[in-house]
C-alpha cells in the first residue's frame, strides 16, 4: 500500500498520463515550479511538505500496525 502511494503522490508524469486534464496532483505542482516557472524555493518548500506529510502517515501506520520500530515493517 505505502509503495504504491508513494508513486501516485510523487510521479508527476504517471498521473498527467493516466488521469488526464482534470487531475493535478502535488508532484506535477513541483515539476511545474522547478521546471516551468524555475521558482526552485517553492519546489523545495513543496518537496518538504510532501515528505513530512508521507513521514507522519508512516508514522501512524506503524502505530496502527502494532509495530513499535520501523524495521519491523521492512
Amino acid at each position: 500500500m505505502l509503495l504504491v502511494f508513494i508513486d501516485c503522490v510523487g510521479d508527476p508524469v504517471n498521473s498527467a498520463l493516466l488521469g488526464g486534464t482534470n487531475t493535478y496532483t502535488i508532484g506535477q505542482a513541483i515539476q511545474d515550479a522547478y521546471s516551468g516557472n524555475q521558482q526552485y524555493n517553492v519546489a523545495a518548500a513543496l518537496s518538504t511538505v510532501l515528505m513530512v506529510v508521507f513521514g507522519i502517515i508512516l508514522f501512524i501506520y506503524a502505530r496502527v500496525s502494532g509495530t513499535d520500530d520501523l524495521e519491523d515493517l521492512v
